[in-house]
């Protein structure tokens, strides 16, 4: 039984990766909650279910009133959201540590020297991920501006804390590089600066967390967000509890974890931001020619400068030398293939000229500590 609504992509993708176990190894007779419009008791429903049914095992979004009255001795997996795990049953925890830094190393890249971060007062993930965030941003020699709630009741409406908001959003200077913990957060953000004449990206870039494309697409700008391995978790999620059910595995295996696989880039962080000219116009020129061999002879020969001026410069800027720049850049160009396209290695190293298989896996490893194809095994769905 999967006592998980549908309303948000993190649950959808969930249930996408129990269905795709239940077909592989089933068959299973799988129990949803169901609409809010079709049963408003739906929960009292799924516990009269439980009951009738015989249930042999659950997987549910932690929720305290539902689990106390769930009858005990049903092998549960829970996706954990006020702490790390609840204790004597299965659990999804979240790397959100590592996605907070995703962000951050993604701004960074853009070029930011000013960073922010909005998520929600004690939401044990919302927090967690600002940890991760802000020391990422630290690492690299800067500090980011943290948005506090209002002292309002914990069911706060969004039109009242709106005002707060747009006053924070004034704070802060231009250009800025802002997480928003997630991408329903980042909606309300980009509703926010416009409400107070504040250009995104150019004043304020945004980028989320879920890469729910129902909201980051529907947005103008467009939203970036951290992507998850989200159906995997549900694929291992659906493993865990039949194992649970089968033989009782020891509280150190009862575990799937939830981790950013890559950054889904739109418009709402598409900028260069830096106030070098010099350095910004050779940004540009390698993040256009990215899908090319690029070296540092040739970006020094783009800007007209010598080699020792512009790397000292980017250094200034970003805090990176330019041949670390092209590689991250030509990595992201790889991602971007191995997510989106189903190319094989051999012919995205055609594509961007690496040499042969062995470099691009070797390039690759620079960035990502792992191999192209270890990469699309982490990021593919099941």
């Amino acid at each position: 039984m999967c006592l998980i609504e549908t309303s948000r992509r993190y649950d959808r993708d969930l249930l996408r990766g129990v269905s795709r176990y239940a077909r592989f190894h089933g068959p299973w007779e799988i129990f949803r909650l169901p609409p809010f419009y079709l049963d408003p008791n739906g929960r009292e429903t799924a516990l009269k279910q439980i009951r009738d049914w015989g249930t042999d095992g659950l997987i549910l979004r932690e929720n305290r009133d539902l689990e106390d009255k769930i009858p005990a001795g049903i092998p549960t997996v829970v996706s954990a959201e006020s702490n790390e795990r609840v204790l004597g049953c299965g659990n999804i925890v979240g790397d959100h540590e590592a996605i907070g830094c995703m962000a951050a190393k993604h701004l960074l890249e853009c070029g930011f020297r000013n960073f922010a971060y909005c998520g929600f007062d004690d939401v044990y993930w919302s927090e967690r991920r600002r940890i991760g965030f802000c020391k990422t941003i630290e690492a690299s020699g800067h500090t980011a501006a943290v948005y506090q709630q209002p002292l309002l009741p914990a069911n706060l409406l969004w039109e009242k804390e709106r005002p707060h908001l747009e006053q924070w959003l004034k704070t802060l200077p231009n250009p800025t590089g802002l997480m928003a913990c997630a991408d329903e957060r980042s909606y309300q953000i980009l509703q926010a600066c416009k409400a107070v004449g504040r250009s995104v990206p150019h004043d304020i870039a945004i980028i989320g967390a879920d890469n729910d494309e129902l909201i980051c697409d529907l947005c103008h700008p467009t939203l970036s967000s951290v992507a998850f391995n989200t159906v995997r978790v549900g694929y291992e999620a659906a493993r865990l509890l039949e194992n649970m059910i089968l033989c009782d595995p020891p509280e150190d295996q009862r575990e799937v974890v939830l981790k950013p696989t890559h950054v889904t880039v739109r418009q709402s962080t598409d900028i260069v931001a830096t106030d070098d000219h010099l350095v910004a116009e050779a940004l540009r020129y390698i993040r256009d020619n990215a899908h090319l061999p690029l070296t540092v002879d040739a970006v020094v020969e783009e800007s007209a400068v010598s080699r020792r001026m512009l790397e000292r410069r980017f250094k200034r800027a970003l805090g990176i030398s330019i041949y670390r720049q092209i590689v991250v850049m030509r990595t992201k160009r790889v991602e971007q293939l191995l997510t989106e396209t189903n190319l094989t290695v051999t012919q995205i190293a055609e594509r961007l000229r690496f040499s042969n298989h062995q470099q691009i896996d070797r390039y690759f490893r620079q960035c990502k500590g792992m191999t192209p194809k270890e990469f699309r095994h982490e990021v593919r769905e099941v």
